[in-house]
């Protein structure tokens, strides 16, 4: 979905500026908030995918925190002018097309023939007629079959293909009765969905000279367990269509045993770092650079003093969505105050108030191992760090070889918890009798 124009011009109140630093705001291809980031992977993706050969497309894996610009990235690669030489693309969001609560392969391969089908007809092209009377064929078994089970979708050879696929993703993904039945009537023939994806995929190579690309974006937004069983469960099947795809995968995937089959052909989008490994007194400029850069785009150097804007950068833990959190409760602190700037304050209660949601959601086994991570900046634990990945809680960043630090408002928590004495063995056996 397209953004107004004036939500990337430079604010110049802290009124305007709030809008700038909404943390689920993708940015498009020329706007003048991007910040470029040293080592950006997306480079290495795009060669990637100009450069393999061989009958089978690929598909990559791209990883990334919540917050840490995949979706920006992936705006980019799809602009790209070398993959749009080679590649038809179509990129889409589970979150706008899927219930990701309740997330399984069904519902993403529904949706890629969906994608794959309505955006390449909106762009002007059309399937030849045998293809869309195979299309009308399956379509017309599936209602039938679906309507005798109780759901209630229009049938006949009058309801568009295109509509159809519309109709059946928003039931999917409202309707948790239709939904059950959706996946009750395609998982025992998945053979035949994947197969429409491929004929699609054929005609769009065929007319355009160019192989479809699908990307999906936000399938690292879902809960992790759900993640799992899609990533683990039904990988086989994810990867049998014949076009070349990206997906979105979270970080805490990378921890699972069964990932590692893929982890060769995945791309890991690292935060930017603000600290070397164990030296948080000696600063990242280039990563400080960044942050920094990341705010004054959007509004005027003159909102923020600069003691304000240090802590911002420092609380961030170097993660885009993080500080465009951070900033908008500043702002709104700043507001309340009837404030015409930022200043430390704001965001010391922008920081407390992220924190606040930390305490909410870690237990006490969880600050053990975060204070380890803090002491030693290594991933020591995977297994159990997997969660706290997910929760941002632990953030992962690179230097020939990746390593992890606390999110940054979390320190207070963990001085806290360090400052409390260990539990004696009498306690320790009391609690477990």
């Amino acid at each position: 979905m397209s953004q107004p124009d004036y939500l990337f011009v430079r604010a110049t109140t802290l009124e305007e500026a709030w809008s700038r630093f909404d943390p689920s705001l993708p940015l498009p291809v020329d706007s003048p908030f991007y910040v470029e980031r040293e080592d950006n992977p997306l480079g290495r993706l795009q060669r990637a995918l100009l450069l393999v050969r061989g009958s089978a497309p690929p598909k990559y894996f791209f990883a990334g925190h919540r917050g840490s610009g995949k979706s920006t990235e992936l705006n980019r690669l799809v602009d790209n002018t070398d993959i749009l030489k080679r590649y038809w693309p179509v990129k889409f969001s589970v979150r706008d097309e899927c219930d990701f609560n309740d997330l399984t392969y069904i519902e993403v391969l529904l949706a890629m023939g969906a994608q794959i089908f309505n955006q390449y007809r909106a762009a002007g092209g059309r399937m030849k007629d045998d293809l869309l009377n195979e299309l009308e064929g399956w379509k017309g078994r599936v209602v039938t079959r679906l309507n005798k089970k109780g759901a209630t979708f229009e049938s006949g050879t009058g309801v568009d293909i295109g509509k159809f696929f519309l109709s059946a993703l928003l039931k999917v993904k409202t309707e948790h009765v239709t939904r059950e039945l959706m996946r009750q009537e395609i998982a025992p023939r998945v053979s035949e969905l994947i197969e429409l994806i491929n004929l699609m995929s054929a005609e769009v190579l065929t007319q355009s000279k160019r192989q479809v690309l699908v990307v999906i974006e936000d399938m690292d937004k879902p809960p992790l367990d759900v993640s799992r069983k899609l990533f683990e469960g039904a990988l086989t099947t994810l990867m049998q269509p014949r076009c070349a795809i990206v997906y979105t995968v979270p970080v805490a995937i990378y921890f699972d045993p069964a990932f590692a089959q893929i982890r060769e052909t995945s791309y890991f989008l690292p935060n930017i770092k603000l600290h070397e490994k164990q030296q948080r007194d000696q600063p990242h400029k280039s990563g400080i650079r960044a942050m920094r850069a990341f705010v004054l785009a959007r509004m005027a150097d003159t909102l923020i003093t600069d003691d304000a804007l240090d802590e911002a950068v420092k609380n961030s833990g170097g993660v885009f969505r993080e500080i465009a959190h951070i900033m908008q409760r500043a702002i709104d602190n700043a507001l309340a105050r009837k404030a015409e700037y930022i200043e430390l304050e704001d965001v010391a209660w922008a920081a407390a108030q992220i924190r606040s949601g930390f305490r909410r959601l870690l237990r006490q086994d969880d600050y053990r191992l975060l204070l380890d991570v803090r002491a030693h900046n290594e991933i020591r634990s995977p297994e159990r760090l997997a969660a706290l990945f997910h929760l941002l809680a632990v953030l992962e960043y690179t230097n020939g070889e990746n390593w992890c630090d606390v999110h940054p408002a979390l320190n207070p928590l963990l001085d806290e918890a360090a400052a409390q004495p260990a539990p004696s063995a009498a306690d320790a056996q009391g609690k477990n009798g």
